[in-house]
């Protein structure tokens, strides 16, 4: 796996003129339209937008999905955050993290973590 700082450094290095010209602030709003985007393929795949468009949503999801992680490293480059040690210490406690289900859940949406 590619290390997330290579992948971070890419994306400063792929900004235009007009990109590093983005304050943190609208850099964050083009963030929630991109996750908008995100989930807006989802509900096409998931067949909500006729069978026509559930025919190509995965294709187009992968683009926005590469939006958001685009969108977010650049947050994070624009703060001075480095994130690959932070992502490796999250993904160790995701892989210890308890899961549980509370009683009054009865539909399929996902479960709390009993660490948050």
């Amino acid at each position: 796996m590619e290390p997330l700082a290579t992948i971070q450094a890419a994306v400063e290095d792929s900004k235009t003129d007009h990109q590093r010209k983005t304050g943190l602030e609208k850099r964050a709003l083009f963030l929630s339209t991109e996750t908008g985007e995100v989930q807006k393929e989802v509900l096409k795949l998931l067949g909500n937008y006729g069978p026509e468009e559930a025919a190509t949503a995965k294709d187009r999801l992968a683009k926005e999905i590469c939006d958001v992680i685009w969108n977010v490293l650049d947050l994070a480059n624009m703060t001075g955050i480095e994130l690959d040690e932070p992502m490796r210490a999250m993904l160790a406690v995701n892989k210890t993290r308890v899961w549980i289900k509370p009683a009054d859940q009865e539909d399929e949406s996902e479960p709390q973590s009993a660490s948050t």
